[in-house]
């Protein structure tokens, strides 16, 4: 027979406690007072309590939850053994993982307050103990537990579980600062994700003892109070309420467990009728934090399905989700994944597209896009505007080797916003050529600051100074230039608000934008505000460092795909950056997870109170190179002269106007 494990815990931990105030902690006696009354557990527990004691009747309710059969939820594991799990795997050798980055933390004398980012040349990241403080491989410690009969998994979970416990007890306020282990965001996470999951295998182990288990079960009560009390707002509070909802439905025992659910869904419902706009884009505007609140209320969903309390859900709730889902489609690249505006990283189009079909049966142009056109219908649109979130979409087809451009003329959002209005991105026959990288890491360093800036988007600078916009969400819906036409579909942005670290209001930027299949054409003008000339310059941010520029265009010279040329109607001063740091960074693609050289290609104005750009985007097939000959300019237009004796008609201004 296997003993029961009890963890020793060294004094050492005493140093790395948080110095937040702490709140007093559920006790494992405190359970038999939380049940929930009229059930039979109710009954048998309070009789035993009254004829044999407390602890009799403490472990009569470590028993039952060892051997229980419901609720239900998580679904247990279906597979006869548990697949391989690396990160689980290192963390029996005392080595974590967090945002990429490996660590040995140790087990004995594990500090979950330690950051190793800053060292070594790492830049410093406090998504590290975030990250840390969110348990996603105690899963599959448990699941090695069970499944495997691994002691040795069981026995790091257990005291990874106790020294955390010592470490962090539940704080009376809510902790959301820096370095916090409690950031209302990660009790989400811990009670929608690894604590039940774990705890649904380890509770059988023979090694968990009973006092260990019971605290597991008090602990997640306190972080389903913690939650109730200090939830928060936008991506965050969809989070919190998954995490409540969890501890609500997986422990239908307790008193509050029904008024946990309840809340989470009310709280819920109620957000989403304003964070989701009638457009369906969520508020951040970020296509990731767009998913990551669906994925949260498509759980608490589907929770209750398994839980048996379907009744709870309000018709609302599941129309706003499926309104969000609705995004999906238009958004999908050729690559079959979503793009990356404000910071939002790359995912599968496809499979949030699945998840959203499971629950949503009846939507024929989700199920074409999610089966690679097997089954189903292929959309009816192409272009798309989504005129709260301020997306405007083009596209010449549905297949993979599409031309599609991205134009957000629309406001900040609110949170993880970038300072990129009316920046363009844009894919040549299925390839991304202008890019938005997404924001990169969320690490303190001259990246990350470059990445949210607007000199790492294709847009204007005023100056040499970019914009600065507050974040805000937004309030009203904006059709205004956009236009769908017989040959070629059209949109307009404005931006008028302030610039550089000072906010001065010093010029007004008209951006249009008009999508032809073969070419595109962006037309700027920079309107003086505070009546003084100013410069302007064009910048492109190319996903290539191959780049070749004579006097009529830049063009991209990629063997063996497809290309790019940006030619400009007005003759700018050209500058090409490519990899560079110093004096300031310039030409990266700052991904989540690596950096890659890229090229930044700036367009420079002469000074003038109103100056006008037209440039020019022609994609170009593989093997192709641009078809763009010679530029000839008129009064009033701009012919184009292309190879083979064509030519298109550019209507365009003067370049520069100084006059008032």
């Amino acid at each position: 027979m296997v003993k029961p494990f009890f963890v020793v815990l060294p004094l050492v931990l005493l140093v790395s406690r948080s110095a937040q105030p702490t709140s007093p902690r559920i006790t494992r006696f405190q359970l038999l007072d939380l049940l929930a009354p009229g059930v039979s557990l109710y009954e048998s527990i309070q009789k035993l309590r009254t004829s044999k004691g407390d602890s009799t009747a403490l472990a009569e309710l470590a028993k039952y939850f060892r051997t229980r059969k419901s609720p239900g939820w998580p679904p247990t594991e279906r597979h006869p053994k548990c697949p391989d799990d690396a990160i689980a795997d290192s963390a029996k050798k005392g080595t974590h993982t967090a945002i990429g980055l490996w660590h040995h933390s140790g087990i004995d004398s594990m500090n979950w307050h330690h950051d190793p980012t800053g060292e070594g040349g790492i830049p410093k990241n406090p998504e590290w103990i975030y990250g840390l403080n969110r348990h996603y491989w105690w899963a599959g410690l448990a699941c090695y537990s069970k499944y495997r009969g691994d002691t040795s998994a069981a026995r790091t979970l257990i005291q990874e579980f106790e020294s955390w416990k010592f470490q962090n007890p539940p704080p009376i306020g809510r902790a959301n600062y820096r370095g916090s282990a409690w950031r209302t965001f990660e009790a989400g996470i811990r009670m929608h994700e690894s604590w039940p999951k774990a705890f649904e295998n380890i509770r059988i182990s023979p090694i968990l003892h009973d006092t260990t288990m019971l605290d597991m079960v008090a602990l997640m009560l306190d972080h389903a109070s913690y939650i109730e009390n200090f939830k928060t707002d936008h991506n965050w509070l969809a989070m919190e309420m998954d995490g409540l909802h969890a501890v609500g439905s997986y422990f239908p025992e307790f008193a509050t467990s029904t008024h946990w659910r309840k809340i989470a869904i009310h709280t819920i419902d109620s957000a989403m009728s304003y964070q989701i706009l009638p457009d369906g884009v969520q508020e951040e505007l970020s296509p990731s934090y767009h998913a990551l609140t669906l994925k949260c209320i498509r759980s608490i969903i589907i929770r209750s399905r398994e839980t048996q309390n379907s009744n709870e859900i309000p018709q609302r709730l599941l129309k706003t989700l499926e309104r969000g889902y609705d995004v999906f489609p238009a958004i999908w690249l050729p690559n079959g994944k979503s793009p990356r505006l404000n910071d939002s990283h790359e995912f599968s189009i496809q499979e949030v597209l699945g998840q959203g079909l499971q629950l949503f049966p009846n939507h024929p142009d989700w199920r074409w896009i999610y089966s690679n056109g097997k089954e189903g219908n292929e959309p009816t649109f192409k272009n798309k505007l989504f005129s709260w979130a301020g997306w405007c979409i083009f596209r010449t087809s549905w297949q993979q080797d599409a031309n599609v451009l991205i134009f957000d003329r629309g406001p900040t959002g609110k949170g993880h916003h970038h300072q990129d209005k009316l920046s363009i991105s844009a894919w040549s026959f299925g390839r991304q050529i202008l890019f938005d990288d997404g924001g990169g890491p969320y690490e303190d360093s001259p990246f990350r600051s470059f990445a949210k800036s607007t000199a790492a988007h294709s847009t204007f600078l005023v100056d040499n100074l970019g914009q600065n916009r507050a974040p805000e969400a937004p309030s009203r819906s904006d059709s205004t230039g956009w236009n769908i036409g017989k040959a070629s579909a059209s949109a307009i942005g404005i931006y008028e608000d302030e610039w550089g670290s000072k906010k001065k209001r010093l010029a007004r930027h008209e951006r249009s934008v008009e999508f032809f299949p073969d070419h595109w054409v962006v037309t700027d003008r920079i309107q003086s505000q505070d009546g003084n000339p100013h410069t302007a310059t064009g910048l492109w941010q190319i996903l290539s460092t191959n780049l070749s520029c004579d006097s009529i265009q830049c063009q991209t010279t990629d063997s063996g795909q497809s290309n790019l040329a940006i030619v400009p109607l007005c003759k700018p001063l050209v500058n090409i950056t490519s990899g560079q740091t110093t004096p300031y960074v310039s030409g990266w693609y700052i991904g989540l997870e690596k950096k890659i050289p890229a090229t930044t290609l700036a367009y420079n104005y002469l000074s003038g109170k109103q100056i006008n750009a037209t440039t020019i985007l022609v994609p170009i097939h593989e093997g192709e190179i641009s078809p763009v000959i010679g530029i000839r300019r008129g009064k009033t237009s701009t012919i184009i002269n292309l190879r083979g004796g064509s030519h298109w008609e550019i209507k365009s201004s003067n370049c520069v106007k100084n006059e008032n």
